[in-house]
């Protein structure tokens, strides 16, 4: 699942800014800055919009929480 931690680790990985998450997901980036700093909680659909457009990019995710933040480029895991 997609959390506030591991969205701003994949931005990183990626050097992505907040808008160009906003671009690529179709989403606001004042949305994604609220989720990012756990200002407000976004909806399920966001959720998805986020996650697809950072494993698009090439992003995969492991762990199980945030206790445990792995984000790694796709090509990693294989």
């Amino acid at each position: 699942m997609l959390t506030p931690s591991r969205c701003q680790a994949a931005r990183g990985l990626l050097q992505w800014t907040r808008e160009r998450l906003a671009r690529e997901s179709g989403l606001d980036a004042a949305l994604i800055a609220a989720f990012e700093l756990e200002q407000r909680p976004v909806d399920a659909a966001a959720i998805a919009a986020l996650t697809g457009a950072l494993e698009a990019a090439g992003v995969g995710f492991a762990g199980a929480n945030d206790d445990e933040i792995v984000v790694r480029r796709r090509r990693e895991f294989e």
